[in-house]
């Protein structure tokens, strides 16, 4: 039975090669275009989202307006006086932190040297994230030092 509706489809492709091939076009073109698009959903819901609660983390940002109103662009850093009107105005955060840096610097001595992207945190950031840390005591970070290395 396989083998005869197997010579039947492909008589037909023979005969019909036009609509055949266009045909065969579109069903590739329709079924990676769907394949994409599902790759990048599923990106898109996972980005983000390798923190505990991390669906009570949110980041503000600052847009920036020329003078007829219209925005600009958009900063990641909102300045220093955000987060006590933050926690002033909106009693139900528990914590806040701030994030500043994200620039390339040279760390160096009289050898060697290295250039890093650099970013400076409020300590209550560990209570924010779960990161995996070189030193597996975050309390020592946060006691005896004021720099952290993560993975």
């Amino acid at each position: 039975m396989f083998k005869l509706n197997l010579k039947i489809a492909l008589r037909n492709l023979w005969r019909n090669k036009t609509s055949s091939v266009i045909n065969i076009i579109g069903l590739a073109v329709g079924l990676s275009a769907c394949l994409l698009l599902l790759l990048y959903v599923n990106y898109e819901m996972k980005f983000d989202r390798q923190f505990k609660d991390a669906a009570k983390i949110y980041q503000v940002m600052t847009n920036f307006q020329d003078a007829s109103g219209k925005i600009t662009s958009t900063g990641t850093s909102p300045g220093n006086g955000i987060a006590m009107a933050i926690r002033n105005k909106i009693p139900e955060v528990d914590i806040i932190t701030r994030i500043a840096g994200g620039n390339e610097t040279l760390i160096a001595n009289k050898e060697t040297g290295f250039r890093k992207v650099d970013l400076f945190a409020d300590p209550e950031i560990l209570k924010i994230f779960n990161y995996e840390f070189i030193v597996e005591q975050s309390e020592y970070c946060t006691k005896y030092t004021k720099c952290c290395n993560t993975k």
